[in-house]
């Protein structure tokens, strides 16, 4: 199955491609849709879209009382995520089917200590993190319930993971062209994945995206399904995001610097508001003149 947003997307990375800037990190274009087609669930709407270079994240839900879909889509430099989920009530029910897609890009600049190199190998380490899970319904009567979700990566060619999880008997298809460096992949993936090696420009803009597709089918009363990878495909913290040779190392804007990632979400959620910064001031002043006090009870006695 592929979600039914999916060629708003690659339309908005075709052009992000074709239109490269002179240097790389201008600033980050994040993409974010939600969207779903009911039967007899009620009406969802259009779906919704939403670019920019900040953080992108909307949300989708609707219902009645057949039952209930929601879809989520966030976008942050190089941390995307989405859900999608779906359950059946009783009585008769026709297939629903919410999606969620998001999609960061930007444009890297890979450099090195070699001046005569105009080339380099490299490849991407990438996190991914989730829950797929599908339930048929009533055993009286036909229903359906299906779960997937595809995580891709753009670096001089296009490498993903997808995987369809099946409510009949719980059978699983996946297909991956990255390797697996560390954990598992499966119903409930929590894995760092490496991708092929490829070759890119040294010293000249290049074009990286990565996305995350997710989505659900479900059909007949009682029947569930999620694809649940909220906030987890991501570039990785704390260790080298491209594996590079020797000299080489790689840029974009603030949050990825000497091939270290810097998590903008994370990053701004640890910055107190100026609320914050008072109450931090206040504190250290109580404090101070606490420590002040026992320093003269202690000259006293």
């Amino acid at each position: 199955m592929r979600p039914i947003l999916m060629p708003l997307i690659v339309g908005g990375l075709a052009l992000a491609a074709l239109t490269a800037p002179s240097v790389a990190g201008a600033a980050p274009i994040l993409t974010g849709s939600v969207g779903a087609t009911s039967g007899s669930i009620g009406s969802c709407g259009e779906a919704k879209t939403q670019t920019g270079s900040s953080v992108v994240s909307l949300a989708l839900t609707c219902g009645d009382r057949f039952g209930v879909l929601t879809a989520t889509a966030f976008a942050g430099a190089g941390h995307v995520g989405a859900t999608a989920r779906s359950a059946t009530f009783g009585g008769t029910s026709t297939p629903a089917l919410p999606a969620a897609v998001a999609t960061y890009s930007d444009f890297l600049v890979f450099t090195s200590s070699d001046h005569t190199a105009t080339e380099a190998e490299v490849s991407v380490n990438v996190l991914v993190d989730g829950i797929l899970n599908a339930a048929l319904g009533s055993p009286l009567v036909f229903t359906q319930a299906f779960a997937s979700f595809r995580a891709f990566v753009v670096l001089a060619g296009t490498f993903q993971i997808q995987e369809n999880l099946n409510g009949d008997g719980g059978s699983l298809f996946v297909e991956n062209n990255f390797g697996l460096e560390s954990g598992v992949l499966g119903p409930a993936p929590h894995a760092l994945l490496r991708s092929p090696t490829v070759i890119v420009s040294l010293n000249t803009p290049t074009f990286f995206a990565m996305g995350l597709e997710v989505g659900n089918i479900i059909s007949g009363p009682g029947a569930s399904a999620r694809s649940e990878f909220g906030h987890t495909f991501a570039l990785p913290t704390g260790s080298d995001v491209f594996n590079l040779p020797g000299g080489v190392t790689v840029n974009a804007g603030s949050y990825l610097v000497n091939n270290r990632y810097f998590d903008p979400t994370l990053v701004s959620a640890s910055v107190p508001e100026p609320a914050g910064w008072g109450l931090m001031l206040a504190g250290v002043g109580l404090a101070g003149a606490a420590l002040r006090r026992r320093a003269r009870l202690a000259a006293t006695t």
